[in-house]
């Protein structure tokens, strides 16, 4: 599958304004970053009801200027989980910090109906930063 096909597949994000403008992990993507299109293979189908794409690659590649690409294309955010020791710092207490505590039954509404989407990465440095519980935690939440 090309980028373009993956990229067709995701709703463009409703508007999110952050309210901690200084937080360091989530950011908006106000550029988009140059960007070759590779080709994607399929390894496992979809799971029934999880709009979850989880890509995978060898060091050096650019799977995170693809997530800052993504990101840009959808109008959403970037998260960059390397920036966080995880279990501190779970996905809702973040979603909260950054974009306002007032705003999160219906952040958490739209990521619901697909209406908000996030663009995760350095899982990799997070496991080294986190160890493999505080993954867990974290992506249990989600």
């Amino acid at each position: 599958m090309e980028a373009q096909g993956l990229i067709s597949k995701v709703m463009k994000s409703f508007d999110l304004e952050k309210k901690n403008k200084n937080h360091r992990a989530i950011k908006k993507i106000e550029k988009a970053p140059k960007y070759i299109y590779p080709t994607f293979k399929e390894i496992k189908p979809s799971i029934a009801g999880k709009p979850i794409m989880i890509f995978s690659a060898p060091g050096a590649v650019g799977k995170t200027t693809f997530a800052k690409y993504f990101a840009y294309q959808k109008n959403s955010y970037y998260w960059d989980l390397s920036k966080l020791k995880l279990g501190d710092n779970t996905f809702i207490g973040t979603v909260a910090d950054c974009f306002g505590h007032e705003n999160l039954v219906e952040i958490l509404q739209r990521l619901e109906k697909g209406e908000v989407s996030f663009f995760f990465d350095g899982f990799d440095e997070a496991e080294m930063i986190s160890g493999l519980d505080g993954i867990y935690n974290f992506v249990v939440e989600m």
